[in-house]
């Protein structure tokens, strides 16, 4: 698991990252009052044949919300 942030001058969004980038991808995104890592057991299990990347959405986890 890799946990990073994109950055921009509005907002930085936190990033989870399971699996081999070179893998097809799988897309979460975690409901309210949620964050990303609530796909870490999911993540744990298709890792080695997937890339799953979740975000924390604004407001949510480590993500801010908008200025």
């Amino acid at each position: 698991m890799k946990r990073y942030f994109i950055n921009n001058e509005k907002i930085n969004v936190h990033i989870t990252d399971w699996g081999n980038k070179n893998k097809p991808v799988i897309f979460c995104l975690h409901g309210l009052g949620s964050t990303s890592l609530s796909f870490i057991e999911i993540a744990e299990q298709l890792k080695e044949d997937y890339r799953l990347i979740s975000i924390d959405a604004p407001g949510h986890g480590k993500t801010g919300t908008f200025e």
